[in-house]
């Protein structure tokens, strides 16, 4: 297998994932980069149930509501958006093994971001406690 197919075959199993997330109220992603040699490829597939609201509870996420609190942060942060230039960040969940940047946020490009807790506190117009 080479770069081009392992693509293809993830994009497939996208949208072959979402009909099944569709059907059973799972959230589901691929994770990581694909592992792959000329016969073979593996992908890490993560499965999330969907809360009330329809949003995924990732693992991220539910350490952001559990320890939002030892960084100076609200549970309520989850899903708040500020702004820095022209993109719009969304916090999305916490990575407590990043010690230096541990709030994950989505910007509005599409990506992954990390940010330190002083950073988030002061971008949501909050001085730090």
């Amino acid at each position: 297998m080479d770069k081009e197919r392992v693509k293809e075959l993830r994009l497939k199993l996208r949208e072959h994932l979402a009909k099944f997330g569709e059907e059973h109220s799972l959230a589901p992603e691929i994770k990581g980069a694909a592992i792959f040699t000329p016969s073979n490829v593996q992908f890490k597939l993560e499965l999330s149930e969907l809360d009330s609201k329809g949003q995924a509870q990732s693992p991220e996420r539910t350490a952001f509501e559990t320890n939002a609190h030892f960084y100076g942060l609200s549970k309520n942060d989850i899903d708040k958006e500020f702004q820095i230039g022209n993109t719009i960040y969304k916090i999305t969940g916490l990575s407590i093994r990043k010690i230096k940047y541990p709030v994950l946020c989505n910007g509005s490009d599409g990506k992954l971001y990390k940010f330190h807790p002083s950073q988030v506190i002061k971008y949501l117009g909050r001085a730090e406690q």
